[in-house]
Formats: C-alpha cells, structure tokens, sequence
C-alpha cells in the first residue's frame, strides 16, 4: 500500500489496505483475458433517452496527464488517460482509489485501456482525493451525500463531467465509475446521487450507506450517513466483487464481505442488475476481474439502457453470477 501521510491512530482504525501494484493485488492481470466481448451492436445509440450533462465547468484545460481545477477555492488534480482517436463521442470512466493510496499508484495498478474496446473508446479519469479523515471522511467526502448537502469529492466530480463535457465529445449515455474499498464507497455514493447519468458502475469491496443493514455493520463509532435512497425506477447494472470472510478493515470496523451478502438483497429490492463476483482473496482486486473484463462491461451499457447481460450473459468466469431482479 502506497502512504503518503504519516500514519495516525484514528486513520489506521478504519484503513484498508488500498491497491498496491497489479502482481500483489492480481486484478490487472492478462488484458487479453476474461473479454466478455463487444458492446451488443442489438443496441442502437438511440434506444433509450440520452441523460443530459447540466455540470458547469469552473475553467481551465484538461489535457492528456496530469490536471488540476479549481473546485470551492480547493485546488484539485486528476489523471485524464485518453483513447487514440478522440474525435468521436468517448465514454468517460471515473476510477476511485482505496485509502491511504493515491491516484498514481491505482491508475497503475486497475491499468484501465482507454481503447480496450475500439468501438467504444474511453477516456479513464483517476481522482486524487480531499485528504479527509475519519469521522469526517475517509480520503473522500463519503458520509453526506444528498443535494441538501455540501459534499467536496461530488462537486469534484460534477466539475470534472462539466470541463470534458465542455472541451471533448463525450457520450452522456457512457458515464461510468470504478473504485475499490473506499473508492467504491464513493462510486456507490456517485451511482446514488446520479443514478440516471452513472447507471453502471463497478463497486469492488465496498458498501453502501443508503442500507441501514450495511451501516449498522460499522463498529467502534457511530457516523450520521445521509446518502440519497435507491429508487427502483431508476434501474442500473452493478459490478461487485469482494474477497471472502478476510475482506474486512483493520481492527474489523467494518467486515466487506458481509456487506457485500447485504447489499445483494439492497440492490435487488431496488431493481439494479447485479453481476456478483466472488473471490477468496480477501481485501484485494479479483484476480478474475481483469481490465479487459472490466472495459467489456462497461462498454456493454449506456445509461438508460437494460443491461444486454439480462438476455445473454456469456464470457464472465464461473466466480461471477447474474442476479437479475425479480420481474
């Protein structure tokens, strides 16, 4: 695990161990592996309504590399991995680190291709975080998440949406995000704030904070979570994996694996689409869940769109079951 801060009482509490390199965490793997194949051609672009992106861009460039914006007088930096052609419309995948490790380090280890899929091209995004510490947050602003609510790392990302918006060709119907640990913390905050726009996500060992059931799974301290209910008309398709009974915090403030069981019945009572990705490995990536595989997924879904997977759902590993709501 990458630290970049002094290692405090409070902050170990609740730490995970957040990505290292690809070889220890073995989920970046073969990128020729576990394809699940092109997006379904079925599908037409036009087959459900396109989200509109309404976020404003509070200025400045956005280039190949490493960037910076000015968000609520904090100055905030990103990764931005662009495909090779970038004249066409491009989805955009946000991809969210761990605790306690940082931008650089997990973009290399998801090692996510922005033209792993040549007919749907991407544009990867990796955030740094707002460097927030238990109670407050947990590298990201992850305990409020409603509009009522000021919340750092959401207006971070509305203003990333707004400037590719703005500046790029980008595809409303292909934004997505991808995070581990606390970064699918807050990619399971971003689904449950804008749940028509980041309709599809991948959540790898996380937990959702709108279930009572999986708040009540914190120890050692109590948290006021205000996140967004999960509306069943909103539908969406969610990516999880978690890593058996050895995927929990440090001092077990929180077991990920049991929130992972409680969140299959949260998501089915709210009709999300759930490709369920079991692994023995404990708190690390899934060794099956590849890059490739990862894209594949991605690519496969546009916001408002059913999932392809409920008609066909071919090319996963024998770890990952569909668990299609009831109808």
């Amino acid at each position: 695990m990458t630290n970049r801060r002094n290692p405090i009482p409070l902050a170990l509490v609740l730490a995970c161990t957040a990505c290292g390199s690809p070889s220890e965490n073995g989920g970046a793997g073969d990128v020729d592996s576990g394809v699940v194949g092109e997006p379904d051609s079925s599908i037409a672009p036009d087959a459900a309504p396109v989200p509109t992106i309404s976020f404003a861009c509070p200025g400045g460039s956005i280039a190949p590399g490493l960037n910076e914006l000015e968000v609520d007088g904090r100055t905030r930096t990103f990764y931005a991995d662009f495909p090779a052609d970038t004249s066409g419309p491009m989805a955009l995948v946000f991809s969210w680190h761990g605790f306690g490790d940082s931008a650089a380090n997990f973009r290399t280890a998801m090692a996510l291709d922005p033209d792993a899929i040549p007919t749907r091209p991407m544009i990867i995004v990796t955030p740094e975080d707002s460097g927030l510490l238990p109670t407050q947050g947990l590298d990201w602003d992850i305990a409020k998440g409603t509009a009522d609510h000021p919340n750092r790392d959401l207006a971070f990302f509305e203003a990333m949406v707004g400037c590719f918006h703005e500046q790029y060709s980008i595809d409303p119907a292909g934004i997505h995000s991808v995070g581990f640990s606390a970064g699918a913390v807050m990619t399971n905050l971003i689904h449950s704030r804008y749940p028509q726009l980041v309709s599809s996500i991948v959540t790898m060992s996380g937990a959702w904070f709108n279930d009572p059931a999986q708040a009540d799974l914190v120890n050692l301290f109590d948290i006021d979570w205000t996140w967004p209910e999960l509306d069943p008309a909103d539908g969406g398709t969610i990516l999880m994996t978690h890593g058996g009974p050895s995927d929990v915090t440090v001092l077990n403030v929180l077991d990920l694996e049991a929130s992972a069981q409680a969140a299959l019945g949260f998501l089915e009572n709210a009709d999300r689409v759930v490709i369920d990705c079991a692994h023995t490995q404990g708190h690390r990536l899934h060794p099956e869940v590849t890059p490739a595989l990862i894209a594949s997924f991605l690519a496969a879904h546009r916001a408002g769109a059913p999932s392809p997977y409920l008609t066909s759902f071919d090319g996963f590993p024998s770890s990952c079951a569909l668990r299609a709501p009831p109808i």
